[in-house]
């Protein structure tokens, strides 16, 4: 289930918002706020894994309220009237940019980025999770490889190589002694 934080100071907009998120499947609003105050508690304590954050707000602008948090939330969908701010919100590693009034098929878009850069991550936690429970076992290292070229084949002491990189089905090596 993906959470969502609506931060938006008109209650029309708010309550279309509100709508179109009940149309998408796993969504679930956990909080609203319609000021920068109430917006940095509602943030604070529920942890959205989303944010819809209107920039414009009676109190303040969407960038006041992400100055005050540490650190800054990944998840964040400006919602605004103006495009003028767009620079500035994808400075703030903004996941989405939205126009009002809001598209449903760009919202969706939206959404599904955020569950797919969340499935990376997640698979990439756990790729580094085994990584390190590798590296706690005791690995025995081979004391040399044979590194292949097209003309000859050398004999390299592992403990040499300094720096390793693959290119596809290349690999290169640069041993401390070439």
């Amino acid at each position: 289930m993906t959470s969502i934080a609506i931060i938006e100071d008109e209650p029309a907009v708010r309550k279309e918002i509100s709508y179109l998120i009940q149309q998408e499947e796993g969504a679930e609003i956990v909080g609203w706020s319609d000021s920068v105050k109430t917006a940095l508690i509602l943030i604070k304590e529920k942890q959205p894994d989303v944010i819809l954050m209107d920039i414009q707000l009676r109190d303040g602008t969407a960038f006041d309220i992400l100055k005050q948090l540490t650190p800054i939330p990944e998840n964040i969908i400006f919602i605004t009237a103006y495009n003028q701010f767009a620079i500035r919100a994808i400075k703030y590693g903004a996941l989405d940019y939205l126009l009002k009034p809001i598209d449903q098929g760009e919202l969706k878009e939206a959404l599904e980025r955020y569950r797919r850069r969340s499935s990376n991550n997640s698979q990439w936690m756990q790729q580094l999770s085994l990584a390190q429970e590798a590296l706690k076992e005791e690995v025995i290292l081979p004391e040399s490889i044979a590194l292949h070229s097209l003309n000859h084949v050398r004999i390299i002491n592992v403990q040499d190589i300094v720096y390793c990189k693959g290119d596809g089905p290349y690999f290169f090596f640069l041993p401390e002694q070439w």
